[in-house]
């Protein structure tokens, strides 16, 4: 007779030797990669490299030519701002405590430990105009999960450290409402993209000015400030592939643009 820790045991094996044949490897390599990034992202959090406590005058300082203090100002009591990589949420927390403004707020942050008994007082507090994500990279929030924006912000947030800047950039123009705003702020350095001839002469700004369906405005020769606005309804961001990346606060991240062959205009990812 056999025993009921040999079916279990007996099992385990058969899954086990499933289990490569079931999962594609780029679901495995996906979620290694997010494994991988929520160990990182929290390593800097505990050691404080990352810089959790901007303001909104901060905002408005990095953002200030292309619109933003009116993008937030417009806001209606039915819109929805998103702050990606939020930190200890302190430019929402000044967005709601500012009476003429009637917008809701959403915040995101993957660290577990943020002063949650200060932001989880700040959202009772705020009636259910504002609400939190905590301890979750952006990557492992299911896309339903997650609301319509009208704004979105992400300074040096998941698209400055995530390795699929292409996937996560899909993500916000998903959420984005049509003519909504994407605000983000980021270092051009350490973002390259290598064109057909081997070259990394494409910028990564110039890499989004080339996609189809958005409109990208930059406010300082620095270009560190980006604007994108959907103009239309749906929006596809090319594929890219990482080629290398070097650890940094944020990292330095090398991208190949993919080349899709008549297999993959069929079948779309």
């Amino acid at each position: 007779m056999i025993s009921m820790h040999r079916d279990l045991r007996t099992y385990s094996v058969i899954f086990a030797l499933a289990l490569p044949v079931a999962i594609s490897q780029p679901m495995l390599a996906l979620a290694n990669d997010c494994a991988y990034e929520m160990n990182s992202v929290l390593k800097r959090i505990t050691s404080n490299a990352f810089q959790v406590d901007r303001k909104l005058s901060d905002y408005f300082d990095f953002f200030a030519p292309t619109g933003f203090r009116d993008d937030v100002a417009d806001l209606t009591a039915s819109q929805l701002w998103i702050d990606m990589g939020t930190g200890e949420g302190h430019a929402l927390e000044d967005f709601i405590r500012t009476p003429r403004y009637r917008g809701n707020a959403l915040g995101i942050t993957a660290g577990p430990q943020i002063d949650a008994i200060r932001l989880d007082g700040l959202a009772n507090a705020s009636k259910g105009r504002l609400k939190w994500s905590r301890g979750k990279l952006l990557e492992n929030i299911p896309q339903t999960e997650l609301p319509k924006a009208q704004l979105i912000t992400d300074v040096f947030g998941p698209l400055s450290y995530t390795k699929q800047v292409d996937v996560t950039l899909q993500r916000y123009l998903d959420l984005l409402d049509t003519n909504g705003t994407l605000y983000f702020r980021y270092s051009p350095d350490r973002n390259l993209v290598r064109d057909a001839n081997g070259i990394y002469a494409p910028t990564f700004l110039q890499w989004l000015q080339s996609i189809e369906g958005i409109k990208v405005s930059v406010n300082d020769l620095s270009q560190k400030n980006i604007k994108i606005t959907k103009i239309a309804k749906n929006v596809k961001i090319p594929e890219l592939s990482l080629e290398s990346m070097a650890d940094g606060a944020p990292p330095v991240r090398k991208y190949v643009p993919v080349k899709k062959n008549w297999m993959d205009k069929i079948f779309r990812r």
